[in-house]
């Protein structure tokens, strides 16, 4: 069973060859700088080297790699600084690799036949659109392509990127301490803490975190040093074959004939004197070259014996595994030696509240971010809980505790075995690689399992408290039920665009009071429809997620599976709104022909903007085109000569 190439060494090795090229296009813009003597050397020799290589017509060299090989060796701190910068990004170059992967996958779905070309573009430009492409945030910055992905994963666009299973040295959790310095303004709050009693607290929590913190950034540096070490293990081959390259290269050249070549191809005297002058500094700048990358080759030697090998790696997260329990065990118990009986009382709801908060920020299923307390005091508003809620909530909470408890045991074994199965890939030929990538696969599959548990438990638990609310109030078992769909599918209950836009043309001041009236009706049925959209959307995400999640399990092991296709990119039940979408677009299009506010109804996520003149405006093959499209049918234009709002098929998707 072959197991798949860590994505780590396929960007570290275009990342340090993309190096070499910046080095070579740094030099040619930097005309005013004085040439260092490396600089006028690998000139030289980047010359000599284009002329020899005419002389020679060998296709069997490569050129391009053995200039490569001398500018890193000539210049290796360039080499070192874009490892440490691909290191340090490495997280967003996992979400570049998302994208390559989405778009990838899009591309194979045309090419088999599966989609059309025009709902593979319609799904690309939805992602694409989020977040607005070249558009700039908040501190200036523009807007990259992991920002666009995490917007589309938030808004229900992009499931997938929430369920991969990242790779190995994700150990967010394990290290992350299980109680923060900020945390002591809700012990304080919540314990109604003196000032005394605050500042011994607050100094037991400084001593957790700093404790905690070192030994998280022990492993971390460990991670990064290996994953440098296994970088420049790839790079170190690359030298050992930039030395055979090289004396392969010298042995080959004839220079007299060489030079001699020159002469009887170029008849222009000052061309040949060039080329001859270009050949003669390669021949003495190529002893100067292979020097260095011999020097370059004993540095990176070094380098690789003075950093953390795999097993350093792993032994460190396993001791903080071990000791996570006990520090956080000892922690509790130190605070509760200076608590009154009230607060000890008062402390272990705070505990399990921390817990079950965290866990709804790591959760990434459909469901699994219900709050149901906070939904119940929502839904109660001021009234008090009776005992049927409140002993249905403890009971629900006391198990959903325990399934978070789970989880996180099954998460950090999933990182750790993700560590191993990087190790392997590291040290090449690692006996049991195999068995490790199996290994791996199946703590993967426990932390989804444990995952579906929570989410299971916390929809059953909305389901019983409903019934027990329901038996006393209506109206607010409604409400506690639209509140725990709000936090459990939030892109599912979103704001879709047909209510959008039928609020803004509600609000547009030339409408005459019949068709006023006609949109009230619109608005009203929109609402209805919507409703059964939703909830069958809910189940299909809920159905499509965990075979998302056991797809990707499955590509840890190259195991092969059944492609989901548009599904594992798509927001669920995103043609139903579509359809929806699309009619309240003809409607609104036909009602508020030939006013001005039509221009400024809310534009389609996706659409394509327009690029004609603006007397061009709205002329588009087949539409009638508000002008806020790019007009036409198809993949330009409204679905059934709808309006150019839409974008329709390239961008009409919600």
């Amino acid at each position: 069973m072959a197991i798949r190439s860590s994505s780590l060494f396929s960007l570290l090795a275009l990342g340090i060859l993309g190096i070499t090229s910046m080095i070579s296009l740094a030099q040619e813009q930097d005309d005013e700088r004085e040439s260092t003597a490396e600089e006028q050397m690998l000139e030289d020799f980047g010359s000599g080297l284009k002329a020899v290589g005419w002389t020679l017509e060998d296709p069997d060299i490569n050129f391009r790699e053995i200039y490569g090989a001398a500018a890193d060796a000539l210049f290796p701190d360039k080499s070192d600084e874009g490892m440490a910068i691909y290191l340090e990004d490495y997280e967003a170059n996992q979400q570049q690799e998302e994208l390559d992967a989405f778009g990838g996958e899009l591309k194979d779905a045309v090419m088999n036949g599966s989609i059309s070309r025009e709902d593979a573009l319609s799904t690309w430009m939805t992602v694409m659109d989020e977040s607005g492409k070249g558009q700039e945030t908040e501190d200036g910055k523009e807007n990259d392509w992991s920002d666009r992905l995490e917007n589309a994963a938030r808004n229900g666009r992009m499931a997938s990127i929430h369920l991969r299973i990242p790779d190995g040295g994700d150990v967010r959790v394990l290290t992350r301490p299980e109680f923060l310095r900020r945390d002591l303004q809700y012990f304080g709050r919540e314990l109604r803490l003196d000032e005394a009693t605050r500042s011994i607290i607050e100094l037991l929590l400084d001593d957790y975190v700093n404790t905690y913190e070192q030994r998280t950034e022990e492993l971390r540096s460990a991670i990064r040093e290996s994953r440098g070490r296994a970088g420049r293990q790839w790079r170190i081959r690359e030298v050992d074959r930039a030395r055979t390259m090289f004396n392969d290269l010298a042995g080959s050249i004839d220079w007299d004939r060489a030079r001699s070549r020159v002469a009887e191809r170029i008849g222009d005297g000052e061309k040949q004197a060039g080329m001859i002058a270009a050949i003669d500094r390669f021949a003495e700048t190529l002893p100067n070259v292979q020097q260095a990358i011999e020097q370059r080759h004993a540095s990176l030697d070094r380098t690789i014996e003075s950093a953390p090998e795999g097993p350093d790696v792993l032994r460190l997260a396993a001791n903080l595994q071990a000791e996570r329990p006990r520090m956080r065990a000892e922690l509790i118990e130190s605070i509760r030696l200076v608590l009154d009986d009230r607060q000890k009382e008062a402390l272990e709801a705070i505990f399990d509240q921390f817990i079950l908060e965290q866990g709804r920020l790591d959760s990434k299923l459909g469901g699994s971010r219900i709050d149901l307390e906070g939904a119940l005091e929502l839904s109660l508003e001021d009234r008090p809980m009776d005992d049927g809620t409140r002993e249905t909530l403890e009971e629900a909470t006391g198990e959903v505790l325990q399934l978070v408890d789970q989880w996180t045991n099954a998460r950090i074994d999933r990182e750790r075995s993700g560590l191993e199965l990087f190790v392997a890939y590291e040290r090449s030929g690692e006996p049991g690689a195999e068995r490790m990538a199996r290994n791996h696969a199946q703590r993967a599959t426990s932390e989804l399992n444990a995952a579906i548990a929570i989410r299971d438990r916390l929809l059953a638990a909305q389901s019983e408290l409903e019934t027990v609310l329901a038996g006393s109030d209506q109206e607010v078992a409604r409400r506690f039920v639209a509140t725990t769909r709000e936090q459990g599918f939030a892109p599912q209950m979103r704001t879709r665009w047909s209510e959008r836009a039928l609020a803004s043309a509600l609000a547009c001041a030339d409408l005459d009071e019949d068709a006023r009236d006609v949109l009230i009706e619109y608005e009203s049925a929109v609402s209805e429809q919507l409703e059964p959209i939703r909830m069958q959307a809910i189940l299909d995400r809920m159905d499509v997620e965990p075979r998302i999640a056991r797809e990707k399990i499955r590509d840890i092991t190259d195991e092969a599976g059944d492609s989901l296709g548009l599904a594992g990119w798509r927001e669920p039940g995103v043609d139903r709104f579509e359809v929806l979408d699309d009619q309240v677009d003809m409607q609104l299009d036909s009602l508020l022909q030939g006013l001005a506010c039509a221009e400024s109804l809310p534009r389609r996520p996706g659409a394509i903007e327009p690029k004609a003149p603006e007397d061009a405006k709205g002329k588009g093959d087949g539409g009638k085109g508000s002008g806020k499209g790019a007009g036409g049918k198809g993949a330009s234009g409204g679905k059934n000569g709808g309006s150019g709002r839409s974008g329709g098929k390239a961008g009409g998707k919600q």
